[in-house]
């Protein structure tokens, strides 16, 4: 064995082991303090040991005289789940519990669009043998070829949505230190794969196990400095004292009331709550702690306080209007929640409210 093949093996082992102990202790801490990113991370270090694993077992299994078979499906395929779950660590922190199943079904729909052709045509058809830069060439127009060539450069574009997400996040709401560097680290990582595993360059191999290595030290000062040891706790670009975050904060109440009373956002009857975080460069916790600043129980609360306000002004002014023209203008789009919201806020029914002589003008609800 030569000298850089025996460095390439002690390399690759050396991350196995610190992955597989990092996956445990991440995976350990999740239970006992209820956290979705040490989740993900954790999930992402444990799948990674066993990705690479089946990986080196297929390669060999694969090995001809011709060498090891480049481009293939299994590794191109099944290593992006295990990316996958860096990406929701890195979205976590940078935006905590703003991404549900739903929008991480969203962000996977370009890949699943690539993989299940892929899958599907490789298992019917099977695989074309490519060994070298010539074999691919001469089969490049083969359907298999093409999509097991998608399928690897779709990781790409999430390597620029890494590289991109923290100019799209305050940089006091960073609390895992280094978060900024993991993304960029991350994104060099979809290159280094797709000289890697499409093409088999050994320097690009080494260079995916070196950030594997750097990314995973980086987590591992991140959960200490910053979950397991709080008297650590470093901030990412700015030191923020309290009485700058209680500035920073009254300042959001602020911009949030300029866009309920005077952009009138709650009209907008698609509107959800991440609309709002976007809109103030806030997350969730921060905006929550507006909304009982401005003396709301909830974000719910908030909007269809606003929106039943302007129903009941309507009603006021004009009791002649149709009750479903005014609450779709008040930005509600189900007939439903508008009386039940109506009849909270009120305690009557539009209708009643409607028939009533004279309309009680402390019935106004707070804002």
């Amino acid at each position: 064995m030569d000298f850089s093949s025996l460095f390439y093996m002690l390399l690759h082992s050396a991350d196995y082991i610190l992955e597989l102990v990092v996956a445990i202790l991440f995976l350990a801490t999740s239970r006992l303090q209820s956290d979705r990113g040490r989740l993900f991370l954790g999930m992402f270090f444990l799948l990674s040991v066993t990705a690479s694993v089946a990986n080196i077992s297929y390669v060999l299994y694969t090995s001809t005289s011709e060498g090891n078979q480049m481009l293939s499906m299994v590794s191109s395929i099944c290593s992006f789940p295990v990316f996958f779950m860096l990406i929701l660590y890195l979205v976590e922190c940078l935006h905590p519990n703003e991404y549900n199943l739903k929008k991480i079904l969203q962000v996977l729909i370009p890949w699943l669009v690539v993989a299940v052709p892929t899958v599907v045509v490789c298992f019917i058809g099977g695989e074309t043998h490519i060994y070298n830069a010539e074999d691919y060439m001469e089969n490049i127009s083969n359907p298999d070829v093409i999509l097991r060539t998608l399928s690897l450069l779709i990781y790409l574009p999430y390597g620029l949505w890494c590289f991109l997400m923290p100019m799209h996040t305050s940089a006091y709401l960073t609390t895992r230190p280094l978060t900024s560097l993991m993304c960029w680290c991350t994104a060099l990582m979809t290159i280094t794969f797709v000289g890697g595993h499409g093409l088999f360059i050994m320097f690009f191999d080494v260079m995916h196990v070196l950030l594997y290595l750097v990314i995973t030290l980086m987590s591992v000062y991140s959960e200490f400095a910053d979950r397991l040891t709080p008297d650590l706790k470093v901030t990412v670009l700015s030191a923020h004292t309290v009485e700058e975050e209680k500035i920073e904060e009254s300042q959001l109440t602020g911009r949030l009331r300029i866009l309920l009373e005077e952009e009138k956002l709650w009209k907008d009857p698609d509107l959800v709550q991440s609309d709002v975080i976007r809109a103030l460069g806030t997350n969730v916790k921060y905006l929550q702690n507006s909304i009982r600043e401005l003396g709301y129980g909830s974000y719910s609360d908030m909007i269809n306080s606003y929106r039943i306000n302007y129903a009941k002004q309507q009603l006021d002014e004009n009791c002649t209007d149709n009750l479903k023209q005014i609450f779709y203008e008040a930005g509600f789009r189900s007939r439903i929640t508008a009386w039940r919201s109506f009849s909270k806020f009120l305690g009557c029914s539009p209708t009643e409210y409607k028939n009533k002589p004279a309309n009680d003008s402390s019935s106004t609800i707070k804002q």
